[in-house]
């Protein structure tokens, strides 16, 4: 059986927003170490990416630019994404922004 959460709603029936968590002061390594490598994730792979298929040695060269640029796009779609289910991310609490 699945159970529905119930939703408060306002006076007008619209449902209401949840209270946001006060930010914390202090230092917060995990959540630093998180953003840091997740940031230097996507730079590594989404900078290799852009290398290999724009630059002029590229064996891609031969293809129109436009799949060029899907395929780097692609790629930093796909750090990003992969990025953000990982561990690190979770210890953040979610909240990384690589890309």
């Amino acid at each position: 059986m699945i159970r529905r959460r119930r939703v408060e709603r306002r006076s007008d029936g619209s449902p209401a927003a949840r209270p946001e968590t006060p930010a914390q002061s202090g230092v917060h390594p995990a959540e630093w170490s998180a953003e840091f490598v997740g940031t230097l994730a996507v730079l590594l792979v989404g900078l290799s990416a852009v290398c290999f298929d724009l630059g002029p040695a590229s064996p891609l060269r031969g293809l129109p630019t436009s799949p060029r640029l899907l395929l780097t796009g692609l790629v930093f779609a796909a750090t990003g994404s992969l990025f953000a289910l990982t561990p690190p991310v979770a210890a953040a609490g979610r909240t990384s922004t690589p890309s």
